[in-house]
Parts: structure tokens; sequence; C-alpha cells
């Protein structure tokens, strides 16, 4: 019998119809609208999957409630939503643990497939856990959607990632989460994912790279350094070579 994922939704009342309209096959979706020790309580019964987190533009109220989130489960995925657009705000939601950030108003196609991506990295690793052919990356951008045959041991490994983006990662941290040797970690994920391990891991930075960069105050030397890059002039090689133009370039072309 498969297993029936859980989302849940924390927002103000006033936002709760925004994303009224958003479904998930074979997904359960609670809306709590509580905070604090409420909203832990209403949690837990729950056993949500996912959490998306709208703060509206109370930037700092969703802050505190990430940080309580992950306290409570810090391998829980929470996609944080606001209003306000500061580097502050984005730098504080990635380093409390957000997995993803995205300004309103929001493109409900875009949450959604995000939503689908997480929940299905979750349904892979669920075998051990205790967080491409038809789904191929898209190369000229981000890594995408996933395979559908991905087995636990690299749903494992992409969890890891996606959780810890904001820091120096090796090798040997993702073949540990796997749960595999370096060789035969190596060789799965490239069969998997069709790239090897340490470009995806350059294409989740990347990725959100460009969610910081949207932010007209932030700084590209900003966004290298919490994205975990020794210096700006690695970030822009590797930018430039996933997405195709320069961190500069991207930002001129999106914002002016």
């Amino acid at each position: 019998m498969s297993h029936t994922q859980s989302i849940v939704i924390v927002s103000d009342r006033k936002y709760a119809d925004l994303l009224s309209p958003l479904t998930i096959d074979n997904a359960r979706i609670v809306h709590l609208h509580a905070g604090g020790s409420e909203l832990i309580a209403a949690m837990e019964p729950n056993e949500p999957d996912i959490v998306i987190l709208d703060c509206g533009a109370d930037a700092n109220g969703g802050i505190t409630i990430l940080q309580e989130l992950k306290t409570l489960r810090n391998d829980l995925p929470v996609i944080f939503l606001t209003d306000a657009s500061s580097e502050e705000t984005v730098l504080k939601a990635f380093k409390g643990g957000a997995r993803e950030y995205f300004r309103k108003p929001v493109d409900l196609l875009e949450l959604q497939q995000t939503v689908e991506r997480i929940l299905f990295l979750r349904r892979g690793g669920r075998e051990s856990r205790g967080s491409l052919k038809e789904f191929a990356p898209d190369f000229t951008g981000m890594p995408g959607n996933l395979p559908p045959n991905l087995p636990s041991a690299i749903s494992r490994a992409v969890m890891h990632i996606h959780d810890n983006f904001n820091g120096t990662l090796y090798l040997d941290d993702l073949a540990r989460a796997a749960h595999l040797s370096k060789f035969h970690f190596c060789r799965n994920f490239k069969h998997y994912i069709g790239v090897s391990p340490m470009r995806f891991v350059n294409m989740v930075k990347i990725r959100k790279a460009e969610a910081l960069l949207l932010q007209a105050d932030v700084t590209i030397s900003t966004v290298a350094y919490n994205l975990g890059f020794n210096d700006q002039s690695e970030f822009t090689r590797q930018f430039k070579s996933i997405i195709g133009v320069s961190p500069s370039a991207y930002r001129r072309s999106r914002l002016y």
C-alpha cells in the first residue's frame, strides 16, 4: 500500500486563499494558521513530508517559525514564501534551513513542480529514512526532474546535497550519505542522474544563486560566499558553465 505524503501549509488566515488552488497527486494538504507552541503541537500529528511557510510581509516572524520547525525536525524540507525582498531576508532564510525561497506573488506551477521534486526524493529515501531519460535534468539550467526509478541510496545523497548546499560538500560526505563506497557511488550517481556528483552539487548551488541574484541589493560576492564557493571567480566560472552567462549578465537580464 502506497504511503500518502503530507504537505503542511503554514500561513496567516488572510493568505490562505492564495495557495488553495495548489494540488499534488497522492498527497494530503493541511493548512495551519497557528504560531509558536500551538503550531508545533498542530504540526506533529500531521507528520509532514514538506512544509510551505508563507510568512507574508512578516519575514522576521517567518524566520522564527522556520527555526522552530528545523529544531523540531532538522530533516524537514521547508519552502519559504514572503512578500519581503532584502539581502538579510534571503540569506537568513537559506541559513535557517529553507530548502527553497520564493518571493510573492508565487508562480503556482513552479511551486507545484518544486514540491513534487522534493516529495519524490523523500519517497525514494524512505527505505532508509531515520530527507534520466524521461526525467533528465535540464543541463541548460538547473537540475529539475529526477528519474522515476531513483534508488534510495542516490535519493539520500541528493537530499543531503539539497540540505547542505550552502557549505562545502565533499565526495566522501555524499558517498557516506548514500551508504556506498566512493567508486560505487560515483558510478551509480552518474548512471541515474546523468552528471557526476560534484557537477550536480554545483548545479544545485547555482539554482539557489538564481534566487539570490534576483535580489538587487545582494552583492555577487555575498552570493558566492553564502553558497560555499571559495571565491567569486570560482562562483562566476561555475555559474557561466551551467547557465551560459555570467552572474552579472544574468542579473541584468532579469532585473533591468
